[in-house]
Parts: C-alpha cells; sequence; structure tokens
C-alpha cells in the first residue's frame, strides 16, 4: 500500500481576503498566508487546504472523489482567479510508496481542472 494525500493551492497576485473565500467556497483552508505576509520574490496571497493520508494502492479512484467532492464549492472558483489574478492548482503527494503509484485522470476529470484552468502536480516526499 501507499500513502498519499491530495492538496488544493491557490495563489492570488491581488490582494483578496483570505478569510470571507474560505466562506464562499465552504473550504476551511489548512494555511492561509496573506499578501501583506508573503515571502520572496513573487509574493500572492495563498490558500491551502490539504486532505488527510490515505493508505491505499490505488489513487486514482481516490483523487476523482476528492475533486468531485469540490465540484459545488469551486463552482464561483474561474471567477474569483480572474478578479484576483489568481492560480489553481492541485497535487497528488505520496509520503510512501510500496506498490507502483497509479496515476491517471478519466476525462471528466480533466474537463473539471480544464474549467477552474488548474495545474496536476504529482509529488514524492
Amino acid at each position: 500500500m501507499n500513502k498519499y494525500f491530495f492538496s488544493l493551492h491557490l495563489h492570488f497576485y491581488k490582494d483578496i481576503d483570505l478569510v470571507s473565500l474560505e466562506d464562499v467556497l465552504k473550504l476551511k483552508a489548512t494555511k492561509l498566508t496573506q499578501l501583506s505576509e508573503s515571502k520572496g520574490e513573487n509574493k500572492c496571497a495563498k490558500f491551502y487546504y490539504q486532505t488527510n493520508e490515505f493508505s491505499k494502492t490505488y489513487s486514482d479512484e481516490e483523487f476523482e472523489k476528492f475533486l468531485f467532492s469540490l465540484k459545488e464549492n469551486l463552482e464561483y472558483l474561474p471567477e474569483i482567479l480572474s478578479e484576483y489574478d489568481g492560480e489553481c492548482s492541485f497535487a497528488l503527494v505520496f509520503t510512501e510508496v510500496n506498490d507502483s503509484p497509479c496515476i491517471s485522470l478519466s476525462q471528466e476529470a480533466i474537463k473539471f481542472l480544464n474549467y477552474l484552468n488548474a495545474r496536476f502536480d504529482v509529488d514524492f516526499i
């Protein structure tokens, strides 16, 4: 079995009220970074949401469940991203790999990611 979690990252290059964004998205962020608190060259406000860790062999089905569980929450996200110069990305993060990981996306998942103009990343830590 493998161990992994999923995350949603939202970056905004214009100032946005991230606490209000939590209310709009009906998601309690794992971590928020206001634009004024951002460090480094590319300053941005950050909304980070992470699931609990899964212990399963197949991650593709779980990712789809995670992604589509957020469909209603993210309905207005494209407009919000456009208004506040934002970016969206999803990640599948493996924390332990004991079997060959299963990494695939269905056409429906790809369509939804496209609707959000989102990136998809796979990390191994």
